[in-house]
């Protein structure tokens, strides 16, 4: 009975402040309690989805009877509000005969554009709008405190800005850096992304191959380059030649200094081709002593044997080994058979190299 007594002394209250202008909103409190006791149903959970129909003029906030629309200082901007749904998966059911996992539709009406003399709450909407993805408790309640029966107990998480299309090509040709990247969409274009600056390279042909394995080779020596493990590519032009039958390509028998004629060069019992396949060295006893770390640090890059030759090898950095190639037309199959299809929307964004 006193509280009764008590909402209705805070009504009239409210009325005659409202009536002498003192308020602008709902002066009422309710606490959590008041909300569980007086709603249908009570429920929390997060918002799924969110749909707004058209705005329209509510009719509040007129202008003020003394200004015309010419008072400078209080342009009058009409209210429009807008009759909305949102949708809640239920986490929590606090009251009422929602399930846990079932997805309840909650109309409102939401504030689009408030008047310029100060934003004014809707009967019959909540205090606060509903936010996608965010985590909510909600009383159904259509008395005095709708005002206060929708509580964000968890903000939506923050989502990340979206990349500009030249950051998104930056940050693709970072991930591909020191690929071989093949045209699928086209005619099976070859291209390589050259690991200093990012910038893709067109590979015609194998002078094409030949000349960016001569300007952008990096010196290395034997020490250094045995400590990068042997990868074995497929013979994808079926042009090369086995003539020990021991699982090395000859061209790649000539690039590591085993015996092409002998499929046993250390003798010990083993193919050449199984020593490689199982990090073992072809040429004597023991492992291959193998710097994982110096791989990495040249993935992609295309290095020349300052001590011999100048023979190239290519550092694949889907798996940081090492690839010979002999010469030009060499090594455009190789760098084909080791290529990652990618689609001309993605290719066209990793930038030309003038070159």
């Amino acid at each position: 009975m006193k509280s009764k007594l008590l909402r209705l002394f805070s009504a009239v209250l409210f009325l005659w402040l409202a009536l002498t202008g003192l308020v602008q909103a709902n002066p009422f409190f309710c606490n959590g309690e008041e909300l569980l006791g007086e709603a249908d149903f009570a429920i929390e959970g997060y918002v799924t989805a969110v749909a707004c129909g058209q705005s329209y003029n509510s009719g509040e906030c007129q202008p003020y009877p003394e200004c015309d629309g010419s008072c400078p200082e209080r342009n009058f901007m009409p209210e429009l509000v807008a009759d909305c749904a949102a949708t809640i998966g239920v986490t929590a059911n606090l009251k009422g005969w929602h399930n846990i996992g079932e997805e309840v539709a909650i109309p409102f009406v939401k504030l689009t554009q408030a008047c310029q003399d100060g934003e004014y709450l809707i009967p019959g909407t909540s205090k606060k709008d509903f936010q996608l993805n965010s985590k909510v408790r909600f009383y159904n309640i259509s008395d005095n405190c709708r005002f206060y029966n929708l509580e964000e107990l968890e903000p939506p998480p923050e989502e990340p800005e979206a990349e500009s299309p030249a950051e998104s090509g930056q940050s693709l040709a970072a991930e591909l850096k020191g690929r071989i990247l093949l045209q699928v969409e086209a005619n099976g274009e070859a291209w390589y992304v050259n690991p200093l600056d990012g910038k893709r390279i067109y590979l015609a042909d194998g002078g094409a191959a030949f000349v960016l394995m001569t300007n952008l080779g990096l010196g290395i020596t034997n020490a250094d380059l045995a400590k990068i493990p042997v990868g074995l590519a497929e013979n994808l032009n079926g042009s090369e030649a086995d003539a020990d039958n021991d699982g090395l390509f000859d061209l790649l028998e000539d690039g590591l200094g085993t015996e092409k004629n002998n499929p046993d060069s250390d003798g010990d019992g083993y193919l050449d081709g199984q020593e490689i396949n199982n990090g073992y060295n072809p040429q004597g006893s023991g492992k291959m002593a193998i710097d994982a770390n110096l791989a990495n640090s040249v993935k992609g890059r295309i290095l020349l044997q300052v001590e011999n030759v100048g023979q190239a090898w290519y550092v694949n950095p889907a798996d940081n080994k090492r690839y010979y190639m002999k010469n030009g037309p060499a090594a455009y199959w190789l760098m084909r058979s080791l290529s990652l299809g990618i689609s001309n929307e993605d290719l066209a964004k990793i930038e030309v190299a003038d070159y």
